[in-house]
């Protein structure tokens, strides 16, 4: 599970993409989070997707805009999670 912690926005209507690449791969699998929330200071989207058995796991977090003062205010970024399986086999041998 992924949680986004960010500053809530008025007027942007592009979306924030998070996308999350397993064991170093060149394409990841991507969702997409509103960053607007009328009257909070902050938005706190959760997405409860399984990731995958990967070893290594990476997440790249982006939006574009060119309507607020400030575009993307992201402040804590947080993962849960639960180890599927031992790492059984030494990757130097």
């Amino acid at each position: 599970h992924q949680a986004l912690v960010a500053v809530a926005k008025t007027n942007t209507t592009n979306d924030i993409t998070i996308t999350h690449y397993g064991d170093s791969a060149l394409s990841g699998t991507s969702f997409t989070v509103s960053p607007n929330k009328s009257g909070y200071r902050l938005i706190f989207p959760v997405e409860h997707k399984g990731q995958g058995a990967h070893v290594f796991h990476s997440w790249k977090v982006e939006t574009t805009t060119d309507n607020e003062t400030v575009g993307f205010e992201p402040l804590y970024f947080g993962i849960l999670y639960t180890r599927q399986r031992d790492h059984t086999r030494d990757w130097r041998a």
